[in-house]
């Protein structure tokens, strides 16, 4: 909620058809530069980075002294390479890593895993060939890791054909991976297919297919699996109540029945409690009434936040530009920009369109 000591900033109305149009063109430009920094590893992780840096000293001294063939140098050359990997620093931990005298499963899958989380789906794809060159035996979290970065219809067949071959493809971690490598590779059949299959679900291997169908805009197969998680007592989390909200977006501004269907939805996650307590279901709330063009439903979403964001600001300001309150759609834009958050190009344009006219 906002500080309830704060006024609205309120404007007469020839200030807002002369003044307020061009300022906010003039302002569009230096507010749609301002870039996110990106934050510093927490101080514990710095301390630790400090005192562990293959580049310290000298590389090569300093990670040829620290890998020795005990288990105890193993297990904490492994630890390093984790936080210089949390850390963003993929270049030092390759170098730790191939420094090692010897090396095990949990190297290669935090190398592995580590390429995928930033984005280095080649190198991860590489690497992996090295490690089943080396000898080393493949875990489930190779799999459900290295799935990750397979894009192409060659790789995640491939990967799927070996999971067969060592018996993981019925195991949570590794079936959940390829449901979602499958669901982003526009096969959801396929995926469909494998998730029936799976021994044991759980919220995070729903949540796999319901970010599939959801992307994809199958509004009837979310309704559906959602349905079978209730009957199955799988309980949804935060996650799985943003795909359903997200997937409804695509429909609801055609469909009145898709409209219903999120107040529907809104009804269950009030009941469950999602609604006020996490920021993601109630920005997704917002979100949804917003691009459904109604306004006061996202009005009242957005009043009962306890906390708003970036997200919940520029959709407000969206949803009230796009429906024609130009004065509400300009109260949000001030009060968002007093919060400290920046307006989003589509909330701009919507709202500079709206001015302009």
């Amino acid at each position: 909620m906002q500080d309830p000591s704060f006024s609205p900033i309120l404007f007469p109305t020839p200030y807002v058809t002369s003044t307020a149009s061009s300022h906010l063109l003039m302002g569009a430009g230096s507010l749609l530069r301002l870039i996110k920094p990106q934050p510093p590893p927490p101080p514990y992780l710095r301390r630790s980075l400090a005192t562990s840096s293959p580049s310290s000293s000298s590389p090569t001294s300093s990670s040829s002294s620290s890998s020795t063939s005990s288990s105890s140098s193993l297990h904490s050359n492994n630890l390093r390479i984790n936080l210089l990997l949390r850390s963003g620093r993929v270049d030092a931990a390759l170098h730790l890593f191939d420094e090692m005298a010897r090396r095990d499963a949990v190297s290669w899958n935090s190398m592995i895993s580590g390429y995928v989380r930033h984005g280095s789906s080649e190198r991860a794809l590489a690497l992996y060939q090295r490690m089943v060159t080396s000898g080393v035996k493949e875990t489930t979290y190779t799999f459900s890791s290295i799935l990750g970065a397979c894009s192409g219809h060659h790789d995640g067949p491939q990967m799927h054909r070996r999971a067969l071959a060592l018996g993981f493809h019925s195991n949570l971690f590794v079936g959940s991976a390829l449901v979602h490598f499958y669901m982003r590779a526009g096969s959801p059949d396929l995926a469909l297919s494998l998730f029936r299959e799976l021994p044991h679900r759980s919220t995070a291997t729903c949540n796999a297919v319901l970010r599939g169908l959801s992307d994809l805009g199958f509004t009837e197969e979310l309704i559906h699996l959602f349905r079978e998680m209730r009957w199955r007592s799988i309980e949804p989390d935060d996650l799985s109540f943003s795909y359903l909200l997200k997937g409804l977006c695509c429909c609801c501004c055609s469909s009145e029945k898709q409209l219903d269907r999120g107040k529907q939805l809104h009804c269950h996650i009030v009941k469950a409690g999602w609604a006020v307590a996490n920021i993601f279901v109630s920005n997704a709330l917002v979100d949804f009434y917003s691009s459904a063009g109604d306004l006061i439903g996202a009005r009242r979403s957005f009043d009962s936040m306890r906390t708003e964001d970036v997200i919940s600001w520029n959709s407000m300001v969206s949803v009230c530009a796009y429906n024609g309150h130009l004065m509400d759609a300009l109260d949000y834009f001030y009060r968002m920009l007093w919060y400290g958050s920046r307006p989003s190009v589509r909330s701009l344009v919507r709202l500079l369109t709206r001015v302009v006219r």
